[in-house]
């Protein structure tokens, strides 16, 4: 962990409970975490705090998951922030459309314990 130099973390999670357990557990990660509950502010939130990673879902209110990572990926310069979907949809159209707009990772929820999405991340990012 010590490896990853922005600690910031945007939870992008329209369910509040399962934000606050993704928030929990990657704050006992030692993550500085920011929480949204729509696309809209996690694209304004991600403009604000520049964020090291963000976790997103795809459905969502105000502005899907998919529509706020083009919309991340636009005004993004290089080195390009790890975003990391995690969500119910399993259909693969919505997997392949997420990799092809630049996320590194796609999870679904109902597959994963968040010890393990934090987990995963943390293994991902170290390896970067």
């Amino acid at each position: 962990m010590n490896q990853i130099k922005n600690k910031v973390l945007l939870i992008v999670e329209d369910d509040t409970a399962m934000a606050g357990i993704l928030h929990h557990a990657f704050t006992r990660a030692g993550f500085i975490v920011s929480e949204t509950h729509s696309g809209r502010e996690g694209l304004d939130a991600f403009i604000k705090y520049r964020p090291g990673l963000v976790v997103t879902d795809i459905l969502m209110p105000n502005m899907d998951g998919l529509a706020m990572i083009k919309a991340i990926r636009l005004i993004e310069r290089p080195p390009y922030v790890p975003i990391m979907v995690l969500t119910n949809i399993s259909d693969i159209h919505t997997i392949v459309e997420s990799l092809d707009n630049g996320v590194n990772d796609f999870m679904l929820k109902s597959e994963v314990e968040p010890q393990d999405v934090v987990k995963r991340i943390c293994e991902k990012l170290e390896n970067k």
